[in-house]
């Protein structure tokens, strides 16, 4: 008789790795040729000209295919290997996987957790019976039901824009669990990186550590991530949606974490199921895009993604066993190239598979059809920096910031 396990793998979208690595980066990654897993290196050397001859501000791209960096570019001499990027809202995934790893380690009780039921000891006085359906799941595919709107006003318009709004109140918490709905949760979905901020304090609240010290913990120190740098809102809450800043490198484990099934090194740092589950069409947006817990998913790409503003991607596809990382400081509505990117070079110079493929693998069937890539949008959420630094709160915890990069940039 077919498992509950063995069918949710035969029914979802994309699967993951479940294969015997040769080794994993906790340390460093190992570097080797295109050709030696199976990618053509004079394809993929034709990217970067591309690039430069549509003047397209790629900061960095990097290749991962059966473990190994295959392709690893700095195109901005602004930022280096060893220089911490913004994620943007590529943050939310990171803020999903420690929400799986709050309810694994029992500090969350499930996902379908109410959330004024979490949030008992704060003052809530704007209820109905919609809000007290609306649950952690909710909050996680954005299907809160709660009146919000971040995309038709600037991240500096504080009256207008709900996140805005937001983390400028008194309490952020409050603001957040007081708002009126519109619809019952999980029936709409809309845009709300606060959201995401309510679970980076439902994980400090329920576990009794600070977000960073809880991602540090159970999430960063097993895969080797150091040195991150993660912002705050003037009244010191983690911006949970937008505020990360990694190395491109340490993106590329967090993409691999997810492609070898939350396995690292002989530790389940992230269960199976939550890597599925996440990574599972939870809301249909159409025409492409399918949405998991704070992960985009495109079929047609056959990939799942964490999509920052500006440019920044993980991009995971179990199938190739491929992980592939962008920064970029594409600002504005100008056009987003990573889906060209990766279908006319990426994805068309893979050869064969792996060399490092040494078992079956628990990857699934995927829509493979290549289509005409649209000049989309970028889905990701601005820093909320941008938000605080016209009206003046978050000056200095920019300056604070850029000192602490430049001094990590010249002590190492």
């Amino acid at each position: 008789m077919e498992s509950a396990r063995d069918f949710v793998l035969a029914n979802h979208p994309f699967g993951y790795q479940d294969v015997l690595r040769e080794y994993f980066p906790t340390d460093e990654w190992r570097i080797c040729t295109p050709e030696e897993q199976g990618m053509n290196s004079t394809l993929l050397n034709e990217m970067l000209p591309y690039i430069d001859s549509n003047d397209w501000p790629i900061d960095s791209i990097i290749l991962v295919r059966g473990g190994y960096i295959v392709y690893e570019k700095y195109q901005n001499p602004e930022f280096e290997m060893d220089d911490y990027h913004t994620l943007q809202s590529v943050t939310k995934s990171f803020t999903s996987a420690l929400v799986g790893i709050a309810i694994q380690e029992g500090f969350i009780p499930s996902l379908d957790a109410t959330i004024l039921d979490l949030f008992s000891n704060h003052n809530v006085t704007n209820v109905d019976e919609r809000k007290e359906h609306m649950s952690v799941k909710h909050l996680l595919t954005m299907t809160a039901g709660v009146e919000w709107d971040e995309w038709s006003y600037p991240y500096n318009d504080i009256v207008h824009n709900s996140l805005a709004a937001m983390v400028t109140s008194d309490d952020a918490v409050d603001f957040f669990l007081n708002l009126p709905m519109v619809a019952e949760p999980g029936e709409e979905w809309v845009y709300n990186g606060g959201a995401a901020m309510l679970l980076g304090v439902l994980i400090e609240e329920m576990s009794n550590l600070t977000l960073m010290d809880f991602a540090q913990e159970y999430l960063f120190n097993p895969i080797g991530i150091s040195g991150a740098v993660w912002l705050r809102t003037w009244n010191g809450i983690f911006e949970a949606g937008g505020g990360l800043y990694l190395k491109p490198r340490d993106m590329a484990r967090f993409g691999y974490l997810f492609l070898n099934g939350g396995t690292w090194d002989g530790e389940q740092v992230i269960s199976n199921d939550w890597v599925l589950d996440s990574t599972d069409y939870h809301f249909s947006l159409p025409p492409y895009d399918y949405y998991g817990y704070f992960w985009w998913l495109n079929p047609a790409m056959n990939v799942y993604q964490a999509l920052g503003s500006m440019g920044q991607r993980i991009m995971v596809s179990p199938e190739e066993d491929l992980v592939v990382i962008f920064t970029a400081s594409i600002h504005g509505m100008e056009y987003h190239p990573h889906q060209e990117l990766y279908f006319d070079f990426i994805l068309k110079s893979i050869i064969g598979p792996p060399r490092t493929m040494t078992q079956s693998t628990n990857t699934t069937d995927t829509i493979t059809t290549t289509i005409d890539v649209p000049d989309g949008i970028d889905h990701g959420l601005i820093s909320l920096s941008a938000i605080l630094l016209p009206v003046g709160i978050f000056s200095l915890v920019t300056i604070v910031v850029l000192l602490q990069l430049r001094y990590r940039k010249m002590s190492q």
